[in-house]
């Protein structure tokens, strides 16, 4: 269904928006588990994609449904967490590799293994700001045996 309606609304962006909060929707209401929603989700958002505005409006929508529903949990908060937290070790990479040449094995590895939005936030301030790559490897040593 949804690439049906992905193929209908080519020329119809508030049309695919509304298809695909009706999609989603349908999830909750049918009943299914947490999981299953997380899997169907991320392909409707891959397969239905929107531009930035219509986006923001799917989110607020989608937010506001499961707060009617009392779901107990928000599919785009977790996930949305996440993306944040992937682009930020991305851009951190990226930052560094322009301004230092390369990124070490160890400050790769280390960045790989963190979830920590905030942390994350510190770390590309630090990539911006830092003046040397064995400076940011120091930050990031001090503010990973800050956390233990």
């Amino acid at each position: 269904m949804a690439h049906l309606k992905t193929q209908a609304t080519t020329q119809d962006l508030p049309g695919r928006l509304r298809w695909k909060l009706a999609l989603i929707k349908r999830l909750y209401q049918t009943g299914y588990q947490r999981n299953d929603i997380t899997l169907i989700t991320d392909l409707i958002d891959r397969m239905m994609s929107l531009p930035p505005k219509l986006d923001l409006e799917y989110k607020a929508e989608l937010n506001r449904f499961e707060a009617e529903q009392s779901m107990g949990y928000t599919y785009q908060g977790s996930i949305a967490r996440l993306q944040r937290v992937e682009f930020a070790r991305e851009y951190i990479v990226r930052i560094l590799t322009a301004r230092f040449g390369t990124v070490p094995a160890e400050v790769a590895e280390a960045l790989n293994a963190l979830w920590d939005e905030d942390l994350m936030g510190e770390l590309l301030e630090q990539a911006a700001t830092t003046h040397s790559i064995k400076e940011f490897q120091q930050f990031l040593i001090d503010r990973l045996s800050a956390l233990n």
